[in-house]
């Protein structure tokens, strides 16, 4: 994350930015369903939202709570917040970056993508506390990490981050989520 940051700042990405945007509006212009296309990525935009994924994680929280494990408990909520409160926080901190023009909104900070960061973050610590207390077959883990995916090629499809915004927010995300499944087995 400070790596991809670092670049970012410098403007190292600007071109790499530039050619996945020309890629990623070719594929949009191309689709055979525009139209559909642009409502599939819609659809992707509440994920990234706090009050999408913090009222559940706080019900997985407490169900795990009630069956006795309070370290799982304290982790999944705690990420939840966790990953609500730092995209503020980030945009407080980093240089501020202009998003694509389309967006429409130049004073908005484009780096890193807090829709990336929240959903990975979520998805990374959620499924791991869920696998490690066998609350979950691994194979009920994986739509959270699709829809973290999601997220990401939805802001890209709409023109609301670079690239390299969405990247950032996915490795400061995995950051988030190795520190608090990290945190957790420290608990456990």
């Amino acid at each position: 994350f400070g790596l991809v940051s670092l670049a970012v700042a410098r403007g190292k990405t600007a071109r790499f930015d530039k050619r996945i945007k020309r890629r990623v509006h070719r594929l949009r212009v191309d689709s055979s369903h525009p139209k559909a296309l642009r409502n599939v990525a819609l659809s992707t935009t509440p994920l990234g939202k706090w009050w999408a994924y913090v009222p559940p994680s706080l019900g997985t929280a407490a169900r795990l709570q009630r069956q006795g494990r309070s370290a799982a408990a304290s982790t999944v909520a705690g990420a939840a917040m966790l990953a609500a409160l730092l995209p503020p926080l980030l945009d407080g901190l980093l240089r501020r970056r202009s998003p694509p023009p389309e967006r429409h909104e130049p004073s908005k900070q484009s780096y890193p993508s807090g829709h990336a960061l929240q959903t990975s973050a979520m998805a990374l610590t959620t499924g791991y506390v869920l696998l490690r207390e066998g609350f979950a077959p691994p194979w009920s883990v994986a739509p959270l990490g699709l829809a973290s995916l999601a997220a990401g090629a939805g802001r890209l499809l709409l023109d609301r981050h670079w690239t390299s915004d969405v990247l950032g927010g996915y490795l400061a995300g995995v950051a988030v989520g190795a520190g608090c499944a990290g945190v957790y087995e420290l608990k456990r």
